[in-house]
């Protein structure tokens, strides 16, 4: 008798797992669990593209201060305890003749410099990877376009001692001023993507220093920015497909108007798209991000940040993000959808074209005083 009450048991469970899958019911979406959290200990460094000024944006108290002491900034990047902070500078229209980076320590803004060339800097992780700008003879202060070469030193910095390793030279696409739309680097697997010379979207094997390309079938053109999601199996395009990169295929499609800027969360629930007006006409700019997601394969929601809005980052937990355009600092929360605070930038400030989200510096000196650097060399 129990050997049938067990059995009968058994076989309702798993009558009631194949009708939960036949109809979709384990399938279901559970909703988001937005955390709490504080903008406290944050901070945005940003700059006008070659600039000779930093600022550093604290999101908590939204006080800015400027670092001067520099050459023309390229990129930025930083450990992630916020102690050392890495600048790339560099002169010539695209920012590579010749350039070095700089590793600057936040606890009493000492600075030496580490390489010899202008670099775009990528963080992964708590790594910081970066590639050579372009051969600086290609272009001329003067805007002549000569022969150019996607070339590029790739390599790597130790965040907490700035010890630089070169790793190979591949060939990256030149974007120019935009050079920070070039590759994304996922530490964990120990992989590069990029467009190689004929744009053709290719995977880097950090181990190996192999290439290999990957997707032909799309024209990547039109599909603007792409971004690597954390675990580094997915390629989401601004305008464009949806890559898993485990089992090589297409798993969606973003219908955006424009190719923009993106982000993902971590678990990829969510994508978050900007709305630039940098890529068209003003007629057409809307104020707002908008939500893709991706199990739906759908635009789901938009959020209206007043301004038109470019590059993005998400904050620690993801329950805010924050975006930008030339002279605001926007925080969204995304639980609520709503624009929660603005930061306006300095009259200083002419054209925040990059930021990138750290902690706080060590020290960070008193609210809005200028902080000049000081050589160690």
């Amino acid at each position: 008798m129990i050997r049938v009450l067990l059995y009968c048991l058994a076989l309702f469970v798993i009558i009631g797992f194949v009708n939960c899958r036949i109809l979709g019911g384990d399938d279901k979406e559970k909703p988001i669990v937005w955390e709490e959290e504080s903008l406290e200990g944050l901070v945005v460094y940003g700059f006008t593209a070659s600039d000779t000024i930093a600022h550093i944006v604290n999101l908590g108290n939204s006080s800015v201060t400027n670092i001067r002491g520099l050459d023309r900034i390229q990129s930025i990047a930083a450990s992630t305890d916020g102690k050392y902070l890495y600048i790339s500078t560099g002169n010539g229209k695209y920012g590579g003749d010749p350039g070095y980076i700089t590793k600057i320590d936040t606890e009493n803004w000492s600075s030496e410099k580490i390489y010899d060339r202008s670099v775009e800097l990528e963080t992964s992780d708590e790594q910081i990877y970066f590639i050579t700008k372009h051969n600086h003879l290609g272009y001329d202060d003067s805007g002549n376009n000569n022969e150019v070469s996607h070339t590029r030193t790739f390599g790597r910095i130790e965040p907490s001692t700035g010890d630089v390793k070169i790793i190979d030279d591949i060939d990256i696409f030149v974007f120019g001023m935009s050079d920070d739309s070039a590759f994304e680097v996922n530490d964990l697997k120990q992989e590069l993507f990029g467009y190689d010379a004929d744009f053709r979207l290719f995977r880097y094997r950090i181990n190996t220093e192999q290439s290999e390309l990957i997707f032909q079938q799309f024209n990547y053109w039109d599909h603007g920015g792409f971004e690597l999601s954390k675990d580094g199996n997915t390629l989401f395009f601004a305008k464009g497909p949806v890559l898993d990169l485990t089992s090589s295929k297409q798993i969606g499609s973003i219908t955006s108007e424009r190719p923009s800027h993106l982000i993902a969360r971590k678990d990829k629930r969510e994508i978050y798209i900007s709305d630039p007006p940098t890529y068209t006409g003003a007629a057409d700019i809307q104020p707002k991000m908008t939500v893709f997601n991706l199990k739906e394969n759908s635009i789901i929601d938009s959020i209206d940040v007043g301004s038109v809005n470019f590059r993005m980052y998400l904050t620690p937990k993801e329950r805010y993000l924050i975006t930008h355009n030339r002279r605001n600092i926007f925080i969204v929360d995304l639980k609520t959808r709503e624009l929660v605070k603005t930061i306006e930038l300095s009259k200083e400030v002419s054209n925040f074209e990059k930021f990138y989200l750290f902690k706080q510096p060590i020290t960070k000196g008193d609210d809005n005083e200028d902080i000049y650097l000081e050589s160690s060399q």
